[in-house]
């Protein structure tokens, strides 16, 4: 199991995100996986942990997938193609 915290700020505030794990980190994002919804307060930051297989994808003939550098998505929530905040590629491994 792996642990994913994120902590974001200068959002609107009082609004709710989608968090994603996404194979790119430009548009567009591609094989978006959710991981959490990121809630907002007064002040427009949050912070949301997700908790799950995240370094090793199990396919389900039980085997273990590919593993490969993925990038943290933070969307509107009601549309994700609409991203407000994404890694940078160089942050991070990434994985």
């Amino acid at each position: 199991m792996d642990l994913v915290q994120i902590a974001a700020a200068g959002l609107t505030p009082k609004t709710q995100y989608r968090v994603f794990l996404s194979d790119t980190n430009e548009a567009p994002f591609k094989n978006l996986q959710p991981l959490a919804v990121l809630k907002t307060n007064p002040d427009g930051a949050g912070i949301v942990q997700a908790i799950g297989p995240l370094k090793t994808l199990v396919t389900p003939d039980g085997a273990a997938a590919d593993v490969r550098r993925r990038f943290l998505i933070v969307s509107e929530s009601d549309d994700a193609s609409r991203v407000v905040l994404r890694q940078a590629s160089n942050s991070g491994k990434g994985r």
